[in-house]
């Protein structure tokens, strides 16, 4: 019996040892990948800045930019659309990093780590804050929500429509049907900017030719509509285009 208590005794010593290390490692991974996400964040506000700067000089001057003006023009917009992308894959890194604190705070004996790990929520597929929203192209069924998502927030009803089949680009013709174009475009911009981040939760592939990605918008973080909804997009001629969304 004595030895029988000793063994659990010792489980017990050293799954907390266990437990105490998980958590100093992820407690420190944590710090270092929140430091990089700042660090991110702010070389692409800089960057930005300096994008606007040499776009505003070439809006406003009566002689086209020198080459060499021209060429830095470029490189920055191309490291701004890099940092974006990083800055996209490091926002996912944050909401896994909140994920791991609420389950080292609520779990308080190393038997239950496993079964809190269990039962979390998988982390969405991809994480946009408005920052990020911009043109993406057709190439992916992501690149081409991106791209919805960029054209609703800037009220672009022609690019709307690029983005979509036939029968989609239907239902827009009657659903702005009597509104004018400024119309129109403010309803795009009043929905879609009342979040201020948006989310890939997952990708359900139906076929070769068509996926449905579920989506999630935090409306503003004010308590608004934050459904998930589910957007199917079809490839048509080698572009993924948006062709419904399903209640």
């Amino acid at each position: 019996m004595p030895k029988l208590k000793l063994i659990i005794g010792l489980a017990v010593v050293s799954g907390a040892a266990i437990f105490c290390t998980f958590q100093y490692q992820t407690g420190l991974r944590l710090r270092e990948e929140n430091a990089s996400l700042k660090q991110q964040l702010e070389r692409m506000t800089q960057l930005q800045a300096e994008n606007e700067r040499l776009s505003n000089l070439a809006d406003q001057a009566q002689t086209p930019l020198t080459s060499r003006q021209f060429l830095e023009l470029m490189e920055l917009r191309g490291e701004v659309g890099r940092l974006r992308q990083q800055t996209n894959m490091l926002q996912r890194l944050r909401e896994q990093n909140q994920q791991l604190r609420t389950t080292l705070a609520s779990t308080s004996h190393p038997q239950n780590l496993q079964a809190t790990n269990l039962a979390s929520k998988p982390p969405p597929l991809a994480v946009y804050p408005k920052a990020a929203w911009a043109f993406a192209g057709y190439a992916t069924p992501e690149a081409a929500f991106q791209s919805l998502n960029w054209a609703a927030a800037n009220g672009d009803v022609n690019a709307m429509l690029d983005g979509s089949t036939t029968n989609m680009q239907k239902d827009f013709a009657k659903e702005f049907g009597g509104k004018s174009e400024s119309d129109s475009a403010d309803e795009l911009k009043n929905h879609m900017n009342q979040n201020n981040v948006v989310s890939i939760l997952r990708e359900d592939v139906r076929s070769d030719n068509e996926v449905v990605l579920v989506i999630l918008g935090d409306a503003d973080g004010a308590g608004g509509n934050n459904t998930p909804v589910n957007l199917v997009f079809q490839k048509i001629d080698g572009q993924w285009k948006f062709a419904n969304e399903e209640h």
